[in-house]
């Protein structure tokens, strides 16, 4: 676990506060890995961010939802948060995003998977961390 001391001796935090970070296509004619790759290099400045700030950069990451796209299933987790945040060494909390939620089947009335089950799979883990580790122990959507 990270220390306080470096904010307590600079008597402020600073920390990154970031939304939609699911890789969306922005356009038709884009492909998913070229929106995985622009999700990626903000991901990596983020980190470049931490590891160039000291002990006083940025001390963990807010997100302010929508991790995922398209709507917020499981299976888009690794490729659209773990990896592209992989360097990224500071715990990461969320606050769940319409994205983050909309999992439907055929009837878009009736979600085959309940709302949220993959965000708070993944942000809520009161397990500890899983194969890898979650982005944070705490869960914000409670």
């Amino acid at each position: 676990m990270a220390s306080s001391a470096p904010i307590e001796a600079a008597k402020k935090i600073s920390f990154h506060a970031v939304g939609d970070t699911g890789a969306a296509k922005v356009s038709a004619s884009q492909h998913a890995a070229e929106a995985i790759a622009h999700e990626a290099s903000v991901a990596d400045a983020m980190a470049d961010d931490v590891h160039g700030g000291g002990p006083t950069g940025p001390a963990f990451f807010f997100h302010l939802g929508d991790v995922v796209y398209n709507f917020g299933e499981a299976q888009y987790y690794y490729d659209q948060l773990y990896a592209p945040f992989r360097a990224y060494d500071r715990p990461i909390f969320a606050i769940p995003g319409n994205h983050d939620g909309m999992v439907f089947g055929e009837d878009s009335a009736a979600p085959t998977v309940p709302t949220l089950e993959a965000f708070v799979r993944n942000f809520c883990n009161r397990e500890g961390p899983g194969p890898r580790r979650t982005p944070a122990r705490s869960c914000a959507a409670r």
